[in-house]
């Protein structure tokens, strides 16, 4: 046994919790019996056996971790990171990986998850990269060969479309680079249910190509995760919509052959069906639904309401529509996409915050300060309408959803450390920059460029790397004062959104 490790006995409990805790998209890649079959026989590469050691270890009652449960997740993980960087990386990012393998990919998997946990986000983001390239390297996007048991066909589809949710999930923010899959090369078929995978047996999947040409009818309704995988897919083309240089049209976003209308046409028919289906089972049939399906179900929709509030974030939309500024139009276009985010953002913020006081709150959830934080953004300029009390957004109650994400990132800064500085930077936005940007949507303003310091206030709220970063100090830049917004009266044409 490897001196670093605990004794065997504690070994073998801390995987029992792994398998029985610790369940989130990167276990889930993992064949528990295969898993088990290669520690006995001693064929296990360290570094997996630590990253799982360091992913259970605060889920562990075993005495052994009783005074340093802590220091012992930080000292697996930080030796199952020096291990794969010694054995299969090189320090030329543009090297090829050294002796690509499935385990590297899983331990790398479970080392970013915990990396983002612990507020390490910056490097969480490198260790992505990484990953991807491992995924490249060992061609897991296409269809494994039939030649493989069942069981290690199904271990690197999991293995690949963990990686994938991953990518398309940290891709939000000018610090990270675009996702590295285009969904045409992922060619193998999507993961299979859980017990079929646990039993090491063949089921028949979809693959990704054929799940997007559906048409969201409920009689041909794919199972629970497949729905996550679609609104995943979704969510890369809402990140590289607001995100690419490619998509600064030549057209604006409201004309009918903008990829915006393209984006928004297909989200409103994901909306018809969650309409239809997850919510009627979630409310009229919670004790019938597996409590997978349920959270799969649940996490769609946040990623549904997250696509919209990308797409329709005022301060994204704006800088798509620099070339347009000038029509007359802008304005009045730019005010129905904060209507439309602020109502997608309070539903995401409901969804999280019902996801928290049920207790549902794993090593994925880490993610959530950060949508959070899109959401907070949102209802922070929608909040400084309530108050100036515009026709069109009398009443909508933004204020206090304003509190609600505040609440929630509060509750969330318990578990995830980097929701702590997100909440400082939420709370700063809206004293000192939101309602600086709500005034720049005026019509009178429309054409005017944005503060300096507000758009970059804008541009970290955004970013899911810069929001988990603590505040800077800088000077107070709520001396600087605007016109009153109390005169703003604008009729909003809803055909736009």
């Amino acid at each position: 046994m490897d001196p670093s490790l605990p004794p065997p006995s504690v070994v073998q409990s801390t995987v029992d919790t792994f398998f029985l805790q610790a369940h989130d998209l990167s276990s889930n890649a993992l064949h528990e019996a295969s898993f088990r079959r290669k520690l006995d026989e001693g064929t296990l590469p360290a570094y997996l056996l630590l990253a799982v050691l360091a992913s259970a270890v605060p889920f562990s009652s075993d005495p052994y971790y009783s005074r340093t449960r802590n220091e012992a997740a930080e000292a697996y993980a930080k030796e199952s990171w020096m291990l794969v960087s010694a054995e299969h990386l090189t320090a030329n990012e543009s090297s090829p990986i050294e002796n690509p393998r499935i385990e590297v990919a899983q331990a790398l998997n479970i080392l970013v998850v915990l990396d983002y946990a612990a507020g390490r986000v910056g490097s969480a983001l490198v260790k992505t990269g990484l990953l991807t390239r491992v995924c490249q390297a060992s061609r897991l996007m296409v269809e494994p060969s039939s030649s493989l048991p069942f069981e290690e066909q199904e271990e690197q589809r999991r293995v690949f479309w963990s990686v994938y949710v991953t990518d398309k999930m940290v891709s939000c923010g000018k610090s990270r680079p675009l996702p590295s899959f285009q969904d045409d090369e992922c060619t193998l078929q999507l993961p299979c249910d859980d017990d079929t995978f646990r039993a090491g047996e063949w089921q028949n999947m979809v693959t990704l190509d054929e799940l997007i040409s559906w048409d969201f009818q409920e009689d041909q309704s794919p199972n629970a995760s497949c729905i996550v995988m679609i609104m995943v897919s979704i969510l890369g083309r809402c990140v590289r919509h607001v995100r690419c240089e490619e998509y600064r049209e030549q057209v604006p976003l409201w004309d009918a052959n903008s990829e915006f209308s393209s984006l928004t046409s297909l989200l409103s028919r994901a909306g018809a069906y969650f309409e239809i289906v997850s919510v009627a089972r979630l409310s009229t049939n919670i004790d019938r639904v597996p409590r997978s399906d349920a959270g799969y179900i649940i996490v769609a929709h946040m990623l549904y309401h997250l696509c919209h509030c990308l797409l329709n974030h005022p301060f994204l939309a704006r800088q798509r529509l620099e070339p347009f500024r000038s029509n007359t139009a802008c304005s009045s276009f730019i005010l129905g996409l904060l209507y439309t985010a602020n109502d997608h953002a309070r539903q995401l913020l409901d969804l999280i915050g019902d996801a928290c006081k049920s207790g549902a709150i794993t090593s994925q959830s880490a993610i959530y300060p950060y949508w959070t934080a899109i959401a907070g953004s949102i209802v922070s300029v929608a909040s400084h309408f309530d108050a100036s009390k515009p026709r069109h957004m009398k009443g909508s109650g933004s204020s206090q959803y304003l509190d609600r994400s505040l609440e929630i990132l509060e509750q969330l800064g318990d578990i995830w450390p980097h929701a702590v500085n997100t909440t400082a930077h939420l709370r700063d936005f809206y004293e000192h920059h939101a309602r600086r940007f709500a005034f720049s949507l005026n019509p009178s303003s429309i054409s005017d460029d944005i503060d300096p310091a507000t758009e970059q206030a804008l541009s970290v709220m955004v970013d899911q790397e810069l929001v988990a970063k603590p505040l800077p100090r800088t000077g107070d830049a709520s001396e600087l004062h605007f016109s009153d917004t109390s005169t703003w009266d604008i009729e909003l044409d809803k055909s736009y959104y």
